[in-house]
């Protein structure tokens, strides 16, 4: 009999060192996921890896940084820790514990350390982080903007994006356009994932209307209702649809 290989988030719970290298003066280095990976591939993430059996956080976390990007980290401060459970592209359903870190280290000395892994690393100022983001990106970044690590500036206005599906691919335009004009946005969670995969067909995002779990419609929703409460302003994005004109509706 075959012997079987438990898999972490996924047999059991895996603790994840998730990563913000930064050079002190408000960039952090990302790099993007590349075509081999599991997920999401083709995001711009921070960095993360599996904490080994017998390793301290703090331990965990340098060898990751020095395996991935080749370099030693400076100084080292913990933001948060988190849960989180959420379903893989399988469908699976998956569990993680993440601790997150800001990593001063010397930009001088980086590489990209799993070229298999990743695709391209790059250093962004933190007001114009590039697109598409991993999904846990933006929790995780606020935990270290919370910890002090971003320098202090004129904080940027936040404006969420309001538009039914049919409309996304107008939404994700507007939000680089906005984002170029130095807003924070916040995108529908259905954007996200169409700008992701460059698939805007509706039915591909909306599957409740097939499998019948309108579960995963009350999330999206719960979600985007949460972006807009953290907002400053609100940006509603839609056209005539099914011979409805929004003139009528002014």
């Amino acid at each position: 009999m075959a012997k079987e290989t438990l898999k972490r988030g996924l047999d059991f719970i895996g603790v994840t060192c998730v990563f913000f290298c930064h050079d002190g003066k408000g960039s952090f280095l990302l790099h993007k996921r590349s075509p081999k990976c599991r997920d999401e591939r083709g995001a711009w993430d921070c960095g993360a890896g599996a904490l080994k059996f017998g390793e301290l956080f703090e331990e965990g976390v340098k060898r990751e940084v020095r395996e991935e990007y080749g370099v030693e980290i400076k100084e080292l401060k913990q933001c948060l820790v988190r849960n989180i459970l959420r379903t893989n592209h399988e469908g699976k359903q998956t569990h993680w514990v993440a601790i997150v870190f800001a990593c001063l280290i010397d930009p001088r000395g980086v590489k990209n350390g799993d070229p298999e892994a990743i695709e391209e690393i790059k250093w962004f100022h933190n007001t114009q982080f590039p697109t598409p983001l991993h999904s846990q990106f933006e929790r995780h970044f606020e935990a270290v903007r919370a910890a002090g690590i971003v320098p202090q500036v004129k904080e940027k206005k936040t404006i969420a994006l309001c538009a039914s599906a049919k409309f996304f691919r107008e939404v994700n335009k507007f939000k680089k356009d906005l984002q170029q004009l130095r807003f924070r946005v916040q995108a529908p969670h259905g954007a996200v994932l169409m700008e992701r995969s460059k698939d805007y067909n509706v039915t591909n995002i909306k599957t409740w209307f097939r499998d019948g779990n309108y579960c995963k419609k009350t999330a999206f929703i719960n979600d985007h209702f949460k972006k807009i409460a953290a907002s400053d302003a609100i940006l509603v994005i839609n056209q005539d649809k099914k011979g409805i004109s929004l003139d009528l509706i002014k």
